[in-house]
């Protein structure tokens, strides 16, 4: 539980007692609906976030081992990005060595 716990990006609240790293972290994509409408904004937020991602990977002082994703963000409002952004999440990790992890209940 405690392994599960301590990458959360939760309210502090919800991590009272629970040991907390400082791992880095991409930004989510801030996706506009209706998603058709917004097509090209929405490719353009997702190829911001997936740069950042990319940038971590070269510039993180220590070896990243895994990028750990929750595909839909529910707190405070549903959030989900489209299908080929974890597949481009997918392809940065594998080509840094570092595993892809689906965190979703």
């Amino acid at each position: 539980m405690l392994g599960c716990l301590s990458t959360t990006r939760s309210k502090p609240i919800h991590k009272l007692g629970i040991p907390a790293y400082d791992w880095p972290a991409a930004p989510f994509p801030n996706i506009k609906y209706p998603y058709g409408m917004y097509e090209k904004e929405n490719r353009e937020e997702e190829a911001r976030c997936l740069d950042e991602l990319e940038k971590i990977f070269k510039t993180n002082k220590t070896p990243i081992a895994g990028v750990i994703i929750e595909p839909i963000l529910a707190e405070g409002g549903d959030q989900i990005a489209s299908p080929d952004f974890y597949v481009q999440i997918n392809q940065i990790a594998h080509d840094n060595g570092a595993l892809f992890i689906v965190d979703e209940v």
